[in-house]
């Protein structure tokens, strides 16, 4: 059984919060290291693997060889350790998922994502290559994905290869180590594993990506040694047809059987697979803007959308400018009565007669139509108002006021009733030579200006709705009636392509089309007569004979081919019309 760490339990200053998983080797958990305050992944050797030397090398070889590489797609080791006999390496902790995970998720890997990881991986070995170290297991399950999924982590440095001068830790000659169904061929064979067999497994799991299998596979070890020494996989596009032919023929490059004939670095390796992500990240674009859309579509849509656009900055204009001026114009005529209305209350808030006051106040709101009128004397008292109940009181208009200003010397606001709706409030100062002796506050409905500019929007919309359609409706037509005609063209030339050269447009028209199609059936006619094309050939580079004149070959005039010179001679499209189809 391996070393067991519950939650809580120490390995080294390390602090166990969860078991992560477990291996053929060892055990690793998720850990709190207290010092830096980080979280660490930590990795335990099996107890029943501590006698045997042979591992416990190849533990310490996996720490010492990941412990040299700092690069963002290898896990980072931080410490090596050793707790009650056990070692232990700690490393970053990945949150993400396992590549062998995904794969086995059954969710198929897109060529552009399939090259993006592949390239990072190649990133990641050609910086173990330059530093000495080569890999000799890459598989799925040592390819780790980030938590957001947008970068891949190499991890398991446990049958490294270091390659210094006094290292005396070189691989037996024949011995096999590694994941069977991931190796290179020379690796397979127990010959000399190098930096390009990590390429060769590299490609494995291209190919995994982008056909959702391996490209070897048996049913025992023997047999799947023998594949990857002497068979070549199927190839990549019969397996997935929308692999693009870059990527296949990088694919097929990596799972070459000769070392030789596979790229030769890492670095190599990722410059291409660069040019192939940028490449087929291009073709994407290519692909969504060249997607067919009919003219008619093209045209309405286009032609909608800026008339759409031109319609809606022209109401808005429009609206704008007519609020304006029935503003201005409520305005200066609510202005005007309330200055008139205080000039003729003037007298008696001078003399403090009331009840002459009230009978004016009245007499108003007989003649006019108003939410209320208050007349207030200096002291802001209430001496005179629609609403009787108000005389006496402080002055305080009914409702809340907004967005006070002041025009042609008249203070207006809007005013939110108590009872719903609203009004506008003009307070003008009463004056008697100079001055001022109170002041009126003449409340007029909002309701007139607000059912002119409703029925002013609701205007502007329909018109530039009953316009904006009736546009669209009428390209859309008018793509059609262009449309049918180049479809037309199209079948007849798609029928001559096919061989059937008896094809003619029996379509008369008297525009540009009917000249297209008579210059299709001439040409169908020539190519009728003359399916060898002896008549079409055309002067080299070096002759005189300028545009494209036919002339006939080998020596063979018109009149050698029993004809008059002038009737066999082809009919070029851009000749004047000559009559009917």
């Amino acid at each position: 059984m391996p070393p067991s760490f519950d939650r809580g339990d120490l390995i080294g200053r390390y602090e166990v919060v969860a078991l992560l998983g477990e291996g053929a080797m060892s055990r690793v958990y998720r850990a709190h290291d207290p010092d830096i305050g980080r979280t660490v992944a930590i990795k335990v050797l099996r107890d029943e693997l501590l006698g045997d030397s042979a591992y416990v090398a190849r533990f310490l070889r996996e720490a010492r060889s990941a412990g040299s590489l700092v690069h963002p797609n290898i896990v980072t080791v931080f410490d090596v350790g050793e707790v009650d006999g056990t070692p232990y390496i700690a490393m970053e902790c990945v949150e993400g998922q396992p590549l062998s995970k995904r794969l086995r998720g059954g969710r198929p890997f897109s060529s552009r994502e399939a090259v993006s990881i592949a390239q990072q991986i190649a990133d990641a070995l050609d910086f173990a290559h330059r530093n000495g170290v080569v890999h000799r297991d890459i598989k799925p399950s040592n390819v780790l994905f980030t938590a957001d999924a947008g970068r891949v982590k190499l991890v398991d440095f446990g049958i490294a290869h270091i390659d210094t001068a006094d290292d005396h830790e070189h691989t037996r000659t024949g011995a096999i180590i590694g994941t069977p169904r991931y190796m290179s061929p020379e690796q397979a064979a127990g010959g000399e594993v190098g930096p390009r067999s990590d390429l060769f497994s590299l490609g494995v799991i291209l190919y995994e990506m982008l056909g959702g299998k391996c490209p070897f596979d048996a049913r025992n070890t023997t047999a799947l040694l023998l594949q990857i020494t002497t068979k070549d996989p199927e190839p990549i596009r019969k397996l997935a047809p929308q692999t693009p032919v870059g990527t296949a023929r990088i694919v097929g490059r990596l799972l070459n059987k000769e070392p030789g004939r596979r790229f030769q670095s890492g670095a190599q390796l990722a410059a291409v697979l660069a040019k192939e992500y940028d490449a087929l990240a291009e073709h994407e674009v290519e692909r969504r803007r060249n997607r067919r859309v009919p003219l008619k579509i093209q045209w309405a849509g286009g032609m909608g959308l800026i008339l759409t656009v031109v319609m809606a900055v022209t109401a808005l204009t429009v609206y704008q400018l007519q609020r304006e001026e029935i503003s201005r114009v409520i305005l200066d005529s609510g202005s005007s009565l309330a200055r008139y209305v205080a000039f003729d209350v003037a007298t008696p808030l001078l003399s403090e007669d009331w009840t002459t006051l009230q009978a004016i106040v009245e007499d108003a709101n007989r003649r006019e139509t108003f939410h209320y009128l208050i007349v207030s004397d200096r002291s802001g008292t209430v001496r005179a108002a629609t609403n009787e109940a108000r005389i006496g009181s402080p002055l305080a208009l009914p409702g809340e006021v907004r967005d006070a200003r002041t025009v042609s010397g008249t203070e207006v606001a809007r005013v939110r009733l108590e009872g719903g709706g609203s009004a506008l409030n003009f307070s003008a100062p009463s004056r008697f030579q100079d001055k001022r002796v109170g002041t009126v506050h003449l409340g007029l409905p909002r309701a007139g200006l607000d059912s002119v500019m409703a029925r002013t929007r609701w205007l502007l919309a329909a018109q530039a709705g009953i316009t904006i359609t009736s546009v669209i409706g009428l390209l859309y037509l008018f793509g059609g009636l262009i449309g049918r005609p180049i479809e037309r063209v199209r079948r007849a030339m798609a029928d001559l392509a096919a061989g059937d050269t008896t094809t003619r447009i029996s379509v008369t028209r008297r525009d540009e089309f009917g000249v297209l199609y008579r210059a299709f059936n001439e040409m169908a006619e020539r190519i009728e007569r003359d399916p060898d094309g002896t008549l079409w050939s055309y002067p080299g580079v070096g002759d005189k004979s300028d545009g494209r004149t036919p002339r006939a070959c080998d020596g063979d005039s018109a009149a050698d081919a029993g004809s008059n010179g002038d009737d066999d001679a082809p009919t070029l499209v851009n000749e004047p019309d000559r009559g009917g189809d």
